[in-house]
């Protein structure tokens, strides 16, 4: 069995080596020290080191989620072929306002294109405005300015300072789909 030097065990490879090539009982215990002493500032290190990547990762991620500020969302298609086509002009009122049909068909638009960002049931968790505010008095003149703001909101979305907050919607999603969204949001009460 070969010992090795002090000079040797004060290097971890080698101690690593020292130890493979004997026997752990014929091993000094101030190798063992040594060792632990090691391991101690390596488990110190990776702690430190890993708090630090972690912080990074967090932080970078916190920038890639600000920078997509409205969510990584993909317009999915409103299929409208039961409502009453509107044609290519756009209303300055929602048509559909009251209308079964249109509030079912806007009740699974909004949950697949909206509530992602505007919350379940149009219930927003403070980051995106509260669309429930649309049927409040207090926020609107009347019905005609509120679908006047959704429509324009919607068809071409929300730049701040350079920033998306909402895509425009024109072109993915038709006019029918808006309004049926409208008319699910119409539904939806302050008060609930």
């Amino acid at each position: 069995m070969r010992h090795g030097t002090k000079a040797q065990l004060s290097e971890m490879p080698r101690l690593l080596v020292y130890l493979d090539n004997t026997d752990c009982l014929n091993v000094v215990p101030s190798s063992l020290k040594i060792m632990s002493e090691w391991l101690r500032n390596i488990m110190r290190n990776l702690s430190v080191r890993r708090a630090v990547l972690g912080s990074v990762v967090f932080f970078l991620g916190l920038q890639a989620n600000l920078s997509f500020a409205h969510g990584d969302v993909t317009p999915q298609a409103v299929n409208t072929d039961t409502l009453p086509q509107l044609g290519e002009g756009w209303r300055e009122e929602n048509p559909y306002r009251g209308d079964a049909e249109a509030i079912r068909v806007g009740d699974s638009a909004y949950n697949q294109n909206c509530a992602r960002c505007h919350g379940l049931q149009a219930i927003s968790g403070g980051m995106t405005p509260d669309l429930r505010k649309l049927n409040d008095p207090a926020e609107y003149i009347d019905i005609q300015e509120s679908d006047q703001w959704f429509m324009t909101r919607v068809r071409h979305g929300a730049v701040i300072d350079g920033r998306v907050y909402m895509p425009p919607f024109e072109g993915i999603l038709s006019q029918e789909a808006m309004w049926a969204i409208r008319a699910y949001l119409d539904t939806r009460k302050l008060d609930e």
